[in-house]
């Protein structure tokens, strides 16, 4: 992790964390990705958007993603540290999201009835479009490659356009909380 990066940002009293993951990992990941992305399927939740959602639940337990969930973890842990509030949990559900040219996500949160988590979204790729956070308070930024972004389930956020020909390339996760730790 590349300390003096870490920043968080502020959206209508709620927060999200930004930090970096290694680039060689997230380099290694987009090339895995890249190699198996053909079997991931078009999915339309009032977005274009394909996913591995298909392909796997939590692609961050396949071994080739093995290093880059431990720095995942490690990042959430950062996220944990730096806002006082520590609890037991694990990462229950992770994917990819591929935008093509025009593709986007709309608002969202990742809010749950039953549990709480701890969401991010670490970028594979340089050239992204725009995430937003919030409703009447917009933050948006471009991410750029290895940025990872941790915020809770109840941030709403969505993905603008990619207006780009390149493909943008994110991988998403929740980290379910299980336990509180004072």
């Amino acid at each position: 992790m590349q300390e003096d990066k870490i920043k968080f940002y502020s959206v209508s009293q709620k927060f999200f964390y930004k930090d970096k993951i290694d680039e060689n990992l997230c380099t290694n990941a987009l090339d895995f990705i890249s190699s198996i992305k053909n079997e991931f399927n078009h999915r339309t939740w009032n977005c274009d958007i394909k996913t591995s959602n298909n392909y796997t639940k939590n692609i961050l337990n396949l071994p080739q993603l093995r290093q880059l969930k431990l720095h995942v973890l490690q990042t959430i842990d950062n996220y944990m540290t730096n806002k006082n509030e520590y609890f037991d949990g694990y990462i229950s559900h992770s994917w990819v999201n591929i935008y093509e040219k025009n593709f986007y996500q709309e608002s969202h949160t990742h809010w749950d009835a039953v549990h709480k988590f701890i969401c991010g979204v670490l970028y594979l790729t340089n050239n992204n479009s725009e995430i937003s956070f919030g409703l009447d308070n917009m933050n948006a930024m471009s991410p750029k490659f290895a940025d990872i972004l941790v915020f809770d389930d109840d941030l709403v956020h969505r993905v603008l356009p990619n207006k780009n020909e390149d493909l943008r390339i994110s991988l998403a996760f929740n980290f379910k909380k299980c336990a509180i730790f004072s």
